[in-house]
């Protein structure tokens, strides 16, 4: 995919390829409040400039300020700054097309430095390079723009830098009018930076990038259709940079066929939320999170034919969560979420899906002390866990008819459960190449079920299923004559309705077996090799 490519050229970030499978913040991070120390600028004196502004500013404590009105014009504000904060402005207005304006300051400051670009028009080009301490930036483009590019760069190891980029087209995700606008913010280094894009409109391109930093956030809000966000932040493995820290990314998007990318590596104590919610549908959010340490990533999504995917490799006590019922009344259809932990340990994963034709699978492979949970509410959905490391534990909830849930796992002293309730349900748990494991299966309220648990290669294994209602069906294998049986192992039957078929097969030593079944027309097997 062409923006794995970008996401790993922008950060360096490590990608392992996974399985691909075919509120915390629930405010919308719309930064409209523009921080004081970029409003509340020193006096500007104000000068009006033909089609061609420029500034040159070599002294600290500057302020410099340029206004342009007409089609086409260029400014550009150049200072090198020494102790002292300077300010500049650079104001293009009264609709004006085809503008670009450039501010760049460089040096190292003790007050800021402080720069804004204001745009009011369509095909504008604003950028805003900074390298110093305690810079703030701020590039609003708002109106019946479209087709306007803005970017800012920070580059220093300071503290609390700012960036924020708006570009505010007419109407919303209704009815958009304009958009295909693109925003960029690179943050290097520092520590408690802060980044906003804000953008309305249709087809619009967004990306925060904080690379080396430590304590940063990333806020991106889109509002309208087929808009892109692509968030990144990243430490380094080298002994001057270190990990990243608590580092947090909030991605909110409204309307339909949006795309959200967010990237987290090297880092501890990480957050990601990404929210594609109200009304929209057809939606596509990513998370990767690489090399960490008790990071987070949360997606909500809303309606209908949503994807999510969350990778977390090569991490420790990671926690991801989807859900794809953003809003109680909203259920959905045709969704699908999909979350990898991988070469990882103590890591918590979980989907929860309301409505139709979902279908969740969770991939937790090469890890230890996992847990891993799938909540489906609707009719013909499908829930799938594979769990490859020992003493993990994994459950599946499925309210509605015609679903099916199937939890694999290969390793030693692992639980599973499964509970269905209503008709025509299909629950499947196999454990293999394991000793010491537990599984339960309970079907309730329906009809037409059918059961089953594999255990083999393994001792001292317990297995049970409950079923209530008619012409269910439930099955336990245990051991094979492959691995000269199991020995010790447990199994056990209980269905309660007519018409019902119980089997229980076990090979080895030192077996249990028992059969309930209260009701007419029922059907038993049991075989102890």
């Amino acid at each position: 995919m062409a923006f794995l490519d970008k996401l790993h050229q922008a950060t360096h970030f490590y990608y392992q390829p996974i399985k691909f499978c075919e509120e915390p913040l629930t405010k919308e991070p719309v930064m409209k409040k523009i921080k004081l120390k970029i409003l509340a600028l020193a006096a500007i004196l104000s000068v009006t400039t033909a089609p061609y502004a420029s500034a040159t500013a070599l002294i600290s404590g500057d302020t410099a300020k340029s206004t342009q009105n007409g089609i086409g014009g260029s400014g550009t504000i150049t200072q090198t700054v020494g102790m002292n904060a300077d300010t500049a402005t650079l104001n293009q207005d009264e609709n004006s097309d085809s503008e670009t304006a450039t501010i760049t300051q460089y040096g190292t400051v003790a007050g800021g430095l402080n720069a804004l670009i204001y745009q009011n028009g369509s095909n504008d080009i604003a950028t805003i390079s900074q390298s110093g301490n305690g810079g703030n930036a701020f590039i609003h483009q708002q109106t019946y723009g479209y087709s306007n590019t803005a970017s800012i760069l920070q580059d220093a190891s300071s503290t609390a830098e700012y960036a924020e980029i708006n570009q505010y087209a007419s109407g919303s995700y209704y009815s958009p009018s304009s958009g295909e606008n693109t925003a960029y913010i690179n943050q290097i280094g520092g520590t408690s930076d802060n980044a906003s894009v804000n953008q309305s409109g249709g087809e619009n391109e967004a990306t925060i990038s904080q690379n080396r930093t430590y304590a940063d956030q990333a806020f991106l809000y889109q509002d309208g259709y087929s808009n892109l966000a692509t968030t990144l932040q990243g430490g380094n493995t080298d002994t001057y940079f270190g990990p990243s820290q608590s580092d947090i990314t909030s991605i909110s998007q409204q309307g339909s066929d949006n795309q959200a990318w967010a990237g987290q590596a090297f880092t501890t104590g990480e957050q990601i939320y990404i929210a594609q919610a109200w009304g929209g549908s057809s939606n596509f959010a990513w998370v990767g999170q690489w090399s960490g340490t008790a990071d987070i990533a949360t997606v909500n999504q809303a309606t209908n034919s949503n994807y999510t995917e969350i990778a977390q490799n090569y991490s420790n006590a990671n926690t991801a969560f989807i859900s794809q019922n953003y809003h109680y009344y909203l259920s959905g259809s045709n969704n699908r979420a999909f979350i990898g932990q991988n070469n990882s340990a103590n890591g918590s994963a979980s989907i929860e899906q309301e409505g139709s034709y979902n279908n969740a699978d969770i991939n937790q492979t090469e890890t230890a002390w996992s847990e891993a949970s799938i909540s489906q509410y609707g009719n013909s959905n499908s829930g799938n866990i594979d769990q490859g490391g020992s003493s993990e534990h994994a459950s599946i909830i499925q309210i509605g008819f015609g679903n099916n849930g199937n939890i694999s796992q290969n390793g030693a002293s692992d639980s599973a459960s499964i509970n269905q309730e209503s008709d025509s349900n299909i629950a499947s748990i196999s454990q293999l190449n394991t000793s010491s494991e537990q599984s339960s299966i309970a079907q309730s309220g329906g009809a037409a079920n059918n059961a089953n648990i594999r255990q083999l290669f393994g001792s001292n294994d317990q297995a049970t299923i409950t079923q209530n209602g008619d012409t269910n069906t439930a099955t336990i294998e245990q051991g094979t004559f492959e691995s000269f049986g199991s020995n010790f192992c447990q199994a056990t039957i209980t269905q309660n309705g007519s018409g019902n078929t119980a089997t229980i097969d076990q090979i080895g030593a030192n077996k249990v077996a028992s059969i309930t079944q209260n009701g007419s027309g029922n059907n038993l097997s049991i075989t102890q090799h």
